[in-house]
């Protein structure tokens, strides 16, 4: 998944027991500090160091601490500096401090408290896990939320539902950090390309349009949520920032709807993939539910690539439940 022009991958802090490079590990999940070091050291201009849960032990074993127990921001730097040769910066303290220095472009190691989320919270649904943890969180954009990608989630194929992440909003994150007096480590994402050809974008996202709920009643579909969650009931004109027009086909070129009909039901071949913060940058509206009215000049205000663009529709249409093939257009652009 391609988030402000770099490559990001998942890496789990889940595990056997096991031999590590540098002693007997058990089955505790405890590398969450040094998981999320590894997505924020790659984010941060480091791409060629492996996504990988062995990479974070070996990076875990150059801190000098066992890998039994928790560890910490201070210990990451130490990591880092004997294994990669670098200095990273001070880690700061406290959600003030935090939101300050994670304008848009930015990524971030972030300590709290998983006990901040009720159990039944959709951020607990990796683990009942209630203490102390650490988080890589980007800012991809000038919305009060952040990109959150938890080390608890399992790494999974793209066919399984692959998990890169999802939002969170401003005050879920503060809610987090202010359950622990937990450090932070802050940088900025260096993109993986020399990123050219700019597209028509809003803060939210790449941007086509803007469509409008065609009466109430409507629901949306979480694609970057393994379980499908629905929104139901959407109310009549809520609006959306359309990221693409999708056409789901089989692989002979026949309208597929997204749950497999031939001939699709209601024309649910033709869908809008939309952005909202509240459930993220892969719900998408059905065509026929909504009045869509094209994006002007007016609207651009920052850029991504069109490829980028396709990255991210491409991540959630691998979500849905119509196989073998996709084609997208790309509308008003």
């Amino acid at each position: 998944m391609r988030i402000l022009g770099f490559d990001h991958a998942h890496v789990t802090e889940r595990e056997v027991a096991h031999m590590s490079p540098c002693g007997w590990d058990d089955a505790k999940w405890e590398d969450c500090t040094f998981m999320s070091a590894i997505e924020w050291w790659r984010a941060t201009g480091h791409p060629d160091v492996p996504a990988t849960h062995e990479e974070g032990e070996h990076l875990r074993c150059a801190s000098g601490r066992s890998m039994l127990g928790g560890t910490n921001l201070f210990d990451v730097r130490r990591a880092i500096k004997a294994r990669y040769g670098a200095d990273t910066p001070a880690p700061i303290q406290g959600f003030a401090a935090l939101w300050s220095a994670i304008t848009p472009g930015a990524v971030a190691v972030v300590q709290g408290s998983m006990g901040a989320f009720s159990t039944g919270s959709r951020y607990r649904r990796w683990a009942s896990f209630g203490g102390a943890h650490a988080v890589c969180v980007f800012r991809p954009d000038g919305y009060d939320r952040v990109w959150w990608c938890d080390p608890l989630a399992p790494v999974t194929s793209r066919d399984e539902g692959a998990y890169f992440g999802e939002w969170m909003s401003k005050a879920d994150l503060k809610r987090y950090v202010d359950g622990l007096a937990g450090y932070h480590l802050v940088g900025r994402v260096v993109a993986s390309e020399v990123q050219t050809d700019m597209w028509k974008v809003k803060p939210g996202g790449a941007l086509i349009g803007t469509g409008k709920m065609k009466g109430a009643g409507r629901s949306l579909l979480s694609l970057t949520d393994p379980k499908g969650t629905r929104y139901p009931n959407r109310p009549d004109g809520e609006a959306y920032s359309v990221i693409a027009a999708v056409n789901l086909t089989d692989d002979r070129g026949t309208p597929i709807d997204i749950d497999g009909n031939r001939p699709p039901r209601n024309g649910r071949d033709q869908l809008y993939i939309v952005d909202r913060p509240e459930f993220g940058a892969a719900a998408f509206a059905l065509r026929a539910d909504v009045t869509f009215t094209p994006a002007t000049a007016a609207s651009v205000v920052q850029g991504l690539t069109e490829q980028q663009c396709q990255d991210r529709v491409a991540d959630a249409v691998a979500k849905t439940k119509a196989a073998a093939k996709v084609a997208v257009s790309f509308e008003g652009g």
